[in-house]
């Protein structure tokens, strides 16, 4: 129920996941979106955006439930198409990432991009278990 800015947020790099419960795609990417948080969560602050329609917050609240999408993410929903709009966003899921200055280092992000800036910003994230075990 609060405000949320990314002024404050975070002293640190900040992914902005831009996306809806009406899109497939973006309901589809929410396993790789939680990898991504497992991965890089101790680096990064993760920003889930959601673009509704007014009155669809129940839905928002009852998907992100049923996905376990709630740990480790900062979610936001918005009743209008303001704050996408202001990111220059036209397509879901689409990302942002933002620097710890506040630097804009990409939006309009698909996942294979976003997945190479934070390569490319953050390094080769710690192993996991599974990958130890290989």
């Amino acid at each position: 129920g609060e405000p949320v800015s990314l002024q404050g947020l975070s002293e640190r790099l900040t992914v902005v996941d831009f996306w809806g419960t009406w899109c497939g795609p973006c309901i589809q990417a929410i396993p790789h979106m939680k990898e991504l948080q497992a991965r890089y969560g101790d680096r990064a602050t993760f920003l889930a955006v959601a673009a509704e329609e007014p009155g669809m917050e129940g839905k928002w609240k009852a998907t992100i439930r049923k996905h376990d999408w709630g740990n480790g993410f900062v979610h936001a929903w918005r009743p209008d198409r303001e704050v996408p709009h202001a990111w220059a966003i036209h397509k879901y899921p689409s990302y942002a990432v933002v620097a710890a200055d506040g630097t804009l280092l990409g939006t309009g992000l698909v996942q294979t991009e976003l997945d190479a800036v934070l390569e490319r910003e953050l390094g080769d994230p710690p192993a996991t278990p599974e990958a130890q075990a290989e």
